[in-house]
């Protein structure tokens, strides 16, 4: 009896353990922030450490690089070349601080480049097509139009 209950037991607890890995394998960060990610991604390895089944650093930030987007590319290179290097290793909570901080970096572009198609199709004043860096004509254009503005407002009546 006490046989057939650790077969099945072990079955069970495989069958989770390969559950697990292919969560770990398979996960991509999505719409999470990079800390939800790296709290779910830590999970998964913290079940199959429970299980027997230890995931190095550099395992585990693998399967984090392959379920984030092209954007983090940068990002991945950067931290995948310390991974590499036996004289500035890097570690999982290191690499987690880089990846907030880029993702930081990219939303404020994203907001930047969100305020100028607003900007620029709802109704803003901001035409790129227009600007000249000519100062000389610039220059001209406000003298000229310092000049109107004068004999405009002392123009006889």
């Amino acid at each position: 009896m006490w046989i057939a209950l650790e077969k099945e037991f072990l079955t069970e607890s495989r069958t989770k353990t390969v559950h697990i890995k292919s969560l770990l394998q398979n996960t991509k960060k999505d719409n999470l922030s990079i800390h939800e990610y790296f709290v779910k991604m830590k999970g998964f390895a913290e079940i199959l450490l429970a299980s027997g089944i230890l995931i190095s650093d550099e395992e585990l930030m693998n399967y984090i690089f392959y379920g984030l987007s092209s954007e983090y590319d940068a990002a991945i290179v950067n931290i995948a070349t310390r991974l590499e290097s036996r004289i500035d290793p890097i570690y999982v909570q290191e690499a987690q601080i880089i990846l907030q901080k880029y993702e930081l970096r990219l939303e404020r572009a994203n907001l930047v480049a969100n305020s100028v198609v607003n900007t620029e199709f709802h109704g803003g004043s901001i035409h790129l097509a227009n600007l000249t860096t000519d100062t000389t004509q610039t220059k001209y254009q406000s003298e000229h139009s310092l000049l109107n503005m004068g004999q405009h407002q002392f123009s006889p009546i």
